[in-house]
């Protein structure tokens, strides 16, 4: 296993961890908002690819982790720029199989989209497509939006979960956004959503399988579970993904 560093030409570093770089199949995760590279998800995935002895990598996006950047710069298209970088220098020529929880999950949608000839499947954990767009229209009210749009930065607080919003990050996310349209991906998909999860409600997931392309799509609904997941056995899932391709 090695950590490496990206550098961007203006000199921002992009923090990730790369593992069996000779294989040809990879699994690549992509963390949640405010989350990490060596989040619980992302240990028990590395080890799922050392024992079945198969490539990893994943990233710190821009002002998560590791990698450089403030809390307030976050953007959806900056993150997903991070991923292709490392993802174009790292990946050409492999077969990736590619993991996303929450934002990771959005993140992952896009990938498949762009770099569709190389992620032969996707899994989503609770997930949050356009995340963005239920917490502008449920989470704030009109106070808040209108603090935003004059430029206020609303967090980091607890009532945030330590996130930074700002009006230039939903208005950047927009570009973003799928629900609205066809997923452009056909590759084999599991989307795995708690029950309970008290973030992004799992009918996330139903909308992410109608948007979707492709007709290999697999929806697990787990029952008690939040946001986090904890409870589920993520080795079952990559077995059960890493059989469709």
């Amino acid at each position: 296993m090695k950590n490496k560093i990206f550098l961007y030409p203006n000199g921002k570093r992009i923090f990730y961890t790369i593992h069996n770089e000779k294989s040809d199949v990879f699994l690549l995760y992509l963390h949640g908002l405010m989350s990490s590279r060596t989040s619980d998800k992302g240990k028990s995935i590395l080890s799922y690819a050392k024992k079945n002895r198969l490539g990893f990598l994943s990233l710190d996006y821009t002002a998560h982790g590791e990698s450089d950047g403030d809390k307030t710069e976050f953007r959806v298209g900056t993150c997903l720029q991070d991923v292709l970088s490392v993802f174009d220098l790292e990946l050409k020529g492999k077969k990736v199989v590619v993991i996303g929880s929450s934002l990771g999950g959005w993140l992952s949608l896009l990938l498949g989209e762009k770099r569709k000839k190389q992620v032969k499947g996707l899994m989503t954990l609770a997930v949050a497509a356009d995340f963005t767009k239920l917490v502008w229209e449920y989470m704030f009210n009109d106070h808040i939006r209108s603090l935003l749009k004059s430029g206020n930065v609303f967090g980091p607080s607890e009532e945030t979960r330590g996130h930074c919003f700002t009006y230039q990050m939903f208005e950047e996310a927009e570009k973003h956004c799928l629900l609205h349209r066809n997923i452009e991906y056909q590759g084999p998909c599991l989307l795995v959503h708690g029950d309970q999860d008290e973030i992004i409600p799992y009918q996330n997931s139903f909308k992410v399988k109608e948007a979707l392309q492709s007709s290999k799509v697999c929806i697990q609904i787990i029952k008690g579970e939040s946001h986090l997941l904890k409870g589920y056995k993520l080795s079952l899932g990559l077995d059960f993904l890493l059989t469709q391709i």
